[in-house]
């Protein structure tokens, strides 16, 4: 992809860093190259040395290359597609005061503002680029806020975050509080090792994720129109204790590898046991086929 930098407000600076990251790429940017770009700047910033320091984390979520993140996904369609899809959901929910925690470069909160008049939303977002303010300055709908009051929002939106945070599980129980009952969140996750900054100790609630929402009070939505991520409904108020959450996330922890065991190894294993009990010459078949 021809990333365009003309349509948005780029300090010098800032302009040329992310001339010189396309320049060191080296070819057109994709979502690959983006991650190897990130990927670098993670290292640059020492966040690979243990254990991992907060000033490290604070200096990488500052780097131009997350300016940079954020002009790419307004220029792929496939991630243009996925915040359609979450506004259009937030939209069908008749929604009117929306928290969206890690807003990132603003781009769901400035569809959202677009698309309704009525809404307002919060954006809590501890690393804005001089960019996301400009471009968020223009929606009288936004406002950026430093803590989120507890039952103030009718939806949350937490898009690719939570796999980036070192206490995920907290920042969550925080998110749920700050909705009201029978409210709504909308959240995507990538538990999965894609990049560096996706913490290793986030990996276990690929399993869980939807446990620890249940027992925080959350059901899950089913939604055809959502492609990525889940829509949760804030159903109960949750009388769990901090102890009893740590001994819950222990134990994801040491579920983790065996979860993942079973995922790669034994779940394909049995499909291809049903496959092969249905149509007992499917796999001579593929083999000759290969063969030819």
């Amino acid at each position: 992809m021809l990333i365009h930098l003309d349509d948005f407000p780029l300090p010098s600076a800032e302009r040329v860093a992310i001339l010189r990251m396309l320049s060191a790429l080296n070819r057109p940017l994709d979502l690959e190259g983006l991650w190897w770009l990130m990927d670098q700047a993670w290292i640059a910033h020492g966040c690979s040395i243990q254990p991992l320091d907060q000033g490290c984390l604070d200096a990488f979520y500052r780097d131009p290359v997350w300016t940079l993140n954020g002009i790419f996904i307004e220029q792929d369609d496939q991630s243009m597609l996925h915040r359609h899809a979450f506004a259009g959901v937030l939209a069908s929910l008749g929604v009117k005061q929306v928290l969206d925690v890690g807003g990132g470069f603003g781009t769901l909160a400035r569809q959202l503002d677009d698309q309704s008049a009525e809404v307002r939303i919060d954006i809590l977002e501890p690393y804005p680029t001089s960019c996301m303010l400009s471009l968020c300055q223009e929606h009288p709908g936004i406002r950026f806020v430093d803590c989120a009051s507890p039952g103030s929002y009718d939806a949350l939106i937490c898009t690719d975050v939570l796999e980036h945070i070192q206490d995920p599980l907290k920042l969550l129980v925080g998110m749920i509080e700050a909705v009201k009952l029978d409210g709504h969140l909308l959240i995507a996750n990538c538990f999965e090792p894609v990049i560096l900054c996706h913490l290793p100790a986030t990996f276990h609630l690929k399993y869980s994720f939807d446990h620890f929402c249940e027992v925080l009070g959350l059901q899950r939505v089913d939604r055809f129109d959502l492609p990525y991520g889940a829509l949760y409904r804030k159903v109960s108020i949750a009388n769990l204790t901090e102890i009893k959450l740590r001994r819950l996330e222990r134990w994801s922890r040491r579920l983790y590898p065996w979860r993942r065991f079973c995922e790669h190894w034994l779940l394909p294993f049995g499909v291809r046991l049903k496959r092969a009990s249905r149509d007992p010459l499917y796999y001579p078949k593929k083999l000759l086929k290969q063969l030819h």
